[in-house]
């Protein structure tokens, strides 16, 4: 193994982002790109990133030269499915906390010297879902959710809208795959799928001054959508956040409300406190396929209000409106179980560990 080379890999989806980038920042910050060459592993064609690191596909022969002759691999997303070299270590900053079954999708047993999970909550389903040895997990938390905590993003400046903002992160739909959408139905939202159930949420958004901005999943259905203009609705992805120089994280700490399905961004909103609503209006289907863990049906989801009908939205709306919080309490008892660390910097915790584990 004498050819493995100084170097620290990095990957994250999408491309710079994620925990993946606020680890990448701290050790630039601490001096480590002095001391090792960083390389980004990206999912699009990049020239180049910063003067800190150079880039390569992931999918391309320098890629996996990089993969195979370096010491030190940071990822999120795809790199384990390689496995690593005896003396290579590699973390696993996880892409979520578990809320859907993914254990089909993920086998990290022998392809990790740590995953870095959540909290001690989550550990034993994170050890389950992910295929990793109980004593490599490390609920350490989550480095991307210091963007929220932390944010100084003028939410009201970005949308050039003055009353109250929610966010709606729908994720995929592997219940309703279809050989043209293996991800979904073919729709941006179980609730809002046609232009008339559009045009119907945004009157009352309208009427109450509320703002909901959709946060498109990568793969998401129903583009088509986007062709309708709305007041009150404003659908956007991670290249409308890169326009206005911040990213999703920064703005969503900002945000007065959530509305998910079965994303495990609700665990990372859950951090600032503020009213969530889950729109379960697939939930018996989402439940059979691909599956959804028991702690999150049964104990974590209570922290948000459960969502079937418009009525059910119209309901959370108007309480966002005046300010009314039902499961307030339950929100905040669970909110110290998900992030029991009295010190709230994830990203520095989690450095520590990858400079000890690595041995930098």
């Amino acid at each position: 193994m004498f050819f493995l080379k100084k170097r620290i890999v990095f990957e994250s989806m999408p491309d710079f982002a994620d925990s993946t980038i606020q680890v990448y920042n701290e050790l630039v910050k601490r001096g480590y790109s002095q001391k090792y060459k960083f390389v980004w592993l990206t999912h699009q064609k990049h020239k180049y990133f910063d003067n800190h690191s150079i880039t390569a596909k992931l999918v391309s022969l320098k890629s996996f030269y990089y993969r195979r002759t370096s010491k030190y691999l940071i990822f999120n997303n795809q790199m384990f499915y390689l496995g690593k070299k005896r003396k290579q270590k590699m973390i696993y900053i996880s892409h979520g906390a578990p809320v859907k079954h993914v254990r089909d999708y993920y086998y990290l047993h022998g392809s990790t010297n740590g995953l870095i999970g959540l909290s001690p909550l989550c550990s034993h389903e994170e050890a389950y879902q992910y295929r990793c040895p109980q004593e490599l997990v490390y609920g350490l938390g989550f480095p991307r959710n210091d963007a929220i905590i932390n944010s100084k993003v003028d939410l009201h400046n970005i949308f050039n809208f003055k009353g109250k903002i929610i966010f709606y992160y729908p994720t995929i739909k592997l219940w309703a795959s279809r050989p043209n959408n293996p991800h979904g139905d073919g729709f941006v939202s179980n609730l809002l799928k046609t232009n008339e159930d559009c045009a119907k949420t945004n009157e009352y958004l309208k009427k109450h001054n509320i703002l909901l901005v959709m946060k498109l999943h990568w793969a998401s259905g129903g583009r088509d959508l986007l062709t309708q203009k709305y007041s009150s609705i404003i659908f956007v992805d991670e290249a409308f956040f890169a326009s206005h120089q911040t990213t999703s994280y920064e703005c969503l700490g900002k945000a007065d409300a959530l509305l998910t399905d079965y994303s495990s961004v609700f665990y990372d909103y859950l951090i600032v406190n503020k009213p969530i609503g889950f729109i379960w209006t697939d939930f018996e289907q989402y439940r059979k396929t691909p599956g959804l863990v028991d702690l999150f049906i049964n104990q974590t989801s209570k922290c948000g209000s459960k969502i079937y009908n418009f009525d059910d939205l119209f309901t959370f709306i108007n309480n966002v409106k005046l300010n009314k919080d039902p499961v307030k309490k339950e929100r905040e008892k669970l909110k110290a179980l998900v992030y029991p660390h009295k010190n709230p910097k994830s990203t520095e915790r989690v450095t520590d560990f990858i400079i000890k584990t690595f041995n930098l």
